[in-house]
């Protein structure tokens, strides 16, 4: 499951992910972000996506790899992807997502996180 939350100031779309999730449910959650993000690119902006995943457990192998595929093609478009997590196994499983891009980056704090998505430079 997950919950999508839109903050237009800071131009950052807040994503919670919670428990377990299955290949098809990775495919509605690129849907529903698409077309979160498309009401930025009607604007003309652009997105950041913060990622909080403390409340996910470990994903299948297959789960992953559809993230990690979802991360090569530039999430939403999104100029930045943040991955919020403190556990260290969840942590590794981001860290294999985030390995798809340069855009994307991992972090155990969430300030950190924001600020890193808040910095446009």
């Amino acid at each position: 499951m997950y919950h999508l939350r839109t903050d237009r100031v800071s131009g950052i779309i807040h994503i919670a992910i919670e428990g377990f999730w299955t290949v098809p449910e990775v495919a509605a959650f690129a849907r529903d972000l698409g077309a979160e993000a498309a009401s930025f690119h009607a604007e003309g902006r652009t997105p950041a996506l913060f990622y909080d995943y403390t409340r996910a457990v470990i994903q299948s192998q297959d789960v992953v790899g559809a993230l990690s595929e979802l991360g090569r093609r530039a999430p939403a478009g999104a100029r930045k992807v943040a991955i919020f997590t403190e556990g260290r196994l969840a942590r590794r499983q981001a860290a294999r997502v985030a390995a798809a891009s340069d855009r994307i980056a991992v972090f155990d704090a969430r300030e950190d996180a924001l600020s890193w998505l808040a910095d446009v430079g």
